[in-house]
């Protein structure tokens, strides 16, 4: 049963990842402003500096790419009992 608690962990907190991800990219397309930054912290500056993409690419890309790829690798690992119980929240 532990198996199950744990890839239900790593499940939760890569959809977290995932949504996180998913955020950044849409403010580095978009060029918004980030609703967590507060004034002067500086944290839109980092975003948009030269290090905020790799080949062209946006780091956040990356990240959705990694965790959605840590998602599927923890729904398979998941016995198919818990599988379907998923399906029910």
């Amino acid at each position: 049963m532990k198996k199950n608690v744990s890839n239900l962990l790593i499940l939760i907190l890569s959809l977290a990842g995932l949504v996180l991800s998913l955020y950044l990219s849409y403010l580095h397309y978009t060029e918004s402003q980030a609703a967590f930054c507060g004034q002067g912290s500086g944290c839109d500056e980092v975003r948009q500096s030269a290090y905020s993409t790799m080949l062209g690419v946006p780091v956040a890309v990356f990240g959705v790419i990694g965790y959605l790829i840590i998602c599927a690798l923890s729904i398979v690992a998941m016995a198919k009992r818990t599988k379907w119980l998923l399906l029910y929240i």
